[in-house]
């Protein structure tokens, strides 16, 4: 990239790969993007929760300037002349950074979920529901725990209405926890019996296919309380409770590689 980076929002774009704002040290916020095209953020942040319908729209909600946590909504189609490509929406009604987003089920361009995250005072145990085009925000259910720092990853084939919350920091300390979404409503449980080998915190999720409707969750990087993490850790989907099922293979056959360098507060997507 142009810069290095921390905390960006990153989006796949008909794959090409959007990296935006973040930051590069203490106070030093983006709004540039890393991209072959010309945009450009209406504020410096990093640390904000995003999510993608399709190849040429997404979101990225809240974020920390540097100085605050954030209230802004940004709409991102990267298809339109800049700078009709990056669009303010109404503001989230709290600032929120370190929360994670995903598109709701069954809803299309519709409806999506802002869950947890830390509000400048506490670390939060809410799931909001944010309503497209209308720009509405309202609370819809509280989480078992508060929660920041955390990843969620949605499956596509073996669960293709739920998404998956992993690990995270609870105000107190670090959790080894998934979490279950409904993704059609919102709804999240606890999956008892499965939990991560390290509790971590500021890491990556990302679900893998092989083509023949078998599907894992990778979950990557992180800060463990002590130090940035390079590890992975592999889960197995499955199509009904416990939803997830530990295991050292992945979809390419064979154990998952460690990272080149420990990340933490890295950002994936996959192509």
């Amino acid at each position: 990239m142009n810069l290095a980076r921390r905390a960006p929002a990153l989006f796949n774009f008909k794959k090409n790969v959007l990296a935006v704002a973040g930051c590069s040290g203490p106070g030093k916020n983006w709004e540039e993007n890393w991209k072959i095209c010309e945009m450009k953020a209406p504020n410096a942040f990093s640390c904000a929760a995003f999510c993608q319908f399709a190849d040429d729209t997404a979101f990225a909600f809240g974020g920390f300037d540097g100085r605050h946590c954030t209230r802004q909504s940004l709409l991102l189609r990267p298809s339109l002349p800049y700078p009709s490509s990056v669009h303010s929406l109404a503001p989230l009604p709290y600032g929120v950074k370190n929360g994670v987003a995903a598109v709701a089920g069954d809803c299309g361009e519709r409806l999506l979920w802002l869950v947890g995250g830390w509000d400048g005072h506490r670390t939060l145990k809410t799931v909001f529901e944010y309503a497209f085009p209308e720009q509405n925000c309202s609370l819809k259910h509280i989480l078992p725990y508060p929660i920041e720092g955390h990843s969620i990853a949605k499956s596509s084939v073996v669960a293709p209405q739920k998404a998956f919350i992993a690990g995270g920091f609870d105000g107190i300390g670090l959790r080894a926890d998934f979490l279950a979404m409904d993704l059609r409503t919102g709804a999240v449980e606890l999956i008892d019996g499965i939990a991560l080998e390290k509790p971590r915190e500021n890491h990556c999720s990302v679900i893998f296919g092989d083509g023949q409707g078998n599907e894992w969750l990778a979950i990557i990087g992180g800060w463990d309380g002590h130090k940035a993490l390079a590890d992975w850790e592999m889960f197995e989907l499955l199509p009904d409770e416990p939803w997830l099922r530990p295991t050292d293979i992945g979809p390419w056959g064979e154990k998952p590689a460690t990272l080149a360098t420990a990340r933490n507060r890295p950002a994936t997507i996959l192509i």
